[in-house]
């Protein structure tokens, strides 16, 4: 069971980094991106969240 975080995830790079994660059997992927040039839509789950009460690491890889 692999897991990872990936910041900037939602942006060119990013999302291919996050596909080839998810192609390759990762188990779970938690993007942190600002989204402030970049469209969600295309996103499994978002979870929006305040920068001044950031939810704990663990708990973005908590199980759904």
């Amino acid at each position: 069971m692999s897991k990872y975080v990936v910041t900037g995830g939602a942006g060119f790079i990013g999302s291919a980094l996050v596909r080839g994660l998810l192609r390759d059997g990762a188990s779970k992927v938690v993007v942190i991106d600002n989204l402030l040039t970049k469209s969600a839509s295309r996103s499994r789950s978002i979870a929006l969240t305040s920068v001044t009460t950031p939810p704990s690491p663990r708990s973005c890889a908590a199980p759904t």
